[in-house]
């Protein structure tokens, strides 16, 4: 399968680094639409697949040596773990309300506080500190706990996702992992009693192994559920491109009946951006003839005539959340 991301040309100088999600956290008093991408929500999951990738292929030339094996085998394990908090974050930034969901979600004993660090007090991001340790306090729970709730948060039924098929074979794979890490390979307690039907020992003190069979096993199993994740977000998120965002923008922006997006600029829907030439409405106010002009220099690089913000009254806050949000996208012109 394919899981590159088609990134339209307008995202040519942002796509690697695109962070709506933040900037949507910073500006939640302003009530504005979500900031969700199906490019920035996927990129986790994408990154992930593609470095599991160059993982197996570094098994397919390891040999037949064993250190090496269980190295790759570590690292898989540990991209994915990683991609699975990445994407959680990366939906709870743009619908922080699904917070509620890991809220009342059991968590094991020995998992961090959610605590904020005075950095984050002081650079305004309480939000988004809390939604990364909410979810790294749940990584700590068990992986079916984790799956289950990630499930929820991003409105993915588990069948379809064919989770109760491969949970079992997943659980034995992360507490393989935990042992090979911390106990030498050697079953414990934790082991017996985390695994369900599958499992490699039914007694403490057995030692397993952790062979080129196994880790390409455990890879493969990996990437096809990480297939199954990007399939079901692209499924249920890849209407949310740019152009959409775009339009809702526009309309957070202005109020006024007389201005209309599809009036004042050409939507460009094959290309998932705006051009112009542009049009600007009779009667506008200041305040709409300052924000029309900030649109109209993110396409064509064209002054805005009346700079002063005394125009903009009360939405000077708008302005600064519009600058971040094209700060991001950093459109080329048309």
């Amino acid at each position: 399968m394919n899981l590159k991301t088609n990134y339209p040309d307008c995202l040519y100088n942002s796509h690697k680094d695109l962070n709506l999600g933040s900037v949507h956290l910073r500006y939640l008093d302003l009530q504005t639409p979500s900031l969700i991408t199906i490019f920035e929500l996927e990129r986790p999951a994408v990154l992930a697949y593609s470095q599991l990738a160059e993982i197996q292929a570094s098994l397919g030339n390891a040999g037949n040596d064993d250190f090496v094996f269980k190295g790759l085998f570590v690292l898989g394990i540990a991209q994915f773990e990683s991609m699975l908090n990445d994407l959680m974050i990366n939906m709870l930034c743009f619908y922080p309300q699904k917070l509620t969901l890991l809220k009342h979600t059991p968590v094991d004993e020995r998992s961090p506080g959610i605590g904020v660090g005075q950095e984050q007090l002081l650079n305004g991001e309480v939000i988004s500190q809390i939604i990364e340790n909410n979810v790294n306090r749940l990584a700590y729970s068990s992986l079916d706990n984790f799956l289950k709730t990630f499930a929820k948060v991003f409105s993915i039924e588990e069948g379809d996702l064919k989770l109760s098929q491969i949970l079992d074979q997943l659980i034995e794979i992360k507490e393989t992992r935990n042992l090979l890490l911390h106990n030498n390979l050697v079953t414990n307690d934790f082991y017996i009693k985390k695994t369900h039907t599958v499992k490699r020992a039914n007694e403490i003190g057995k030692k397993l192994t952790v062979d080129k069979a196994y880790t390409e096993d455990s890879l493969n199993l990996i990437a096809n559920f990480i297939e199954a994740i990007v399939t079901q977000i692209r499924a249920k998120y890849g209407h949310f491109t740019i152009l959409p965002l775009l339009k809702k923008l526009f309309v957070f922006n202005f109020s006024s009946p007389i201005i209309n997006f599809d009036k004042f600029c050409t939507l460009n829907e094959e290309k998932d951006i705006y051009d112009g030439p542009f049009n600007m409405p009779d009667g506008r106010s200041s305040s709409e003839d300052f924000f029309l002009e900030f649109w109209q220099a993110q396409r064509a690089g064209l002054p805005i005539t009346r700079p002063a913000l005394v125009h903009l009254g009360g939405s000077v806050r708008k302005l600064a959340f519009l600058t971040e949000v094209f700060g991001e996208f950093r459109f080329p012109y048309w």
